[in-house]
């Protein structure tokens, strides 16, 4: 998850890559999702509650098969939005 956190980010991002059948990451590792983060410096604290959710994300099978199984924007917002 590589993520710049210095003045060089214009606008906060998350750019998120599903792919459903895996990306060979490493010798180990059969990414499904990718998660790419660019922070503005000034929105450091944001960035707990970003993490927050992510972890919430990759602990849960079920939220992981949703967004498998319909990957487009709305769904993703959804999965991340819920409680």
């Amino acid at each position: 998850m590589p993520h710049p956190l210095n003045d060089s980010v214009i606008e906060s991002t998350i750019f998120v890559a599903v792919v459903p059948r895996g990306l060979e990451w490493d010798e180990i590792t059969n990414a499904k999702f990718i998660f790419l983060l660019a922070i503005k410096s000034n929105e450091v604290e944001e960035l707990q509650n970003v993490y927050d959710t992510l972890l919430d994300f990759i602990t849960s099978n079920d939220k992981q098969e949703s967004l498998i199984k319909n990957s487009n924007y709305n769904n993703l917002l959804n999965i991340f939005t819920q409680n």
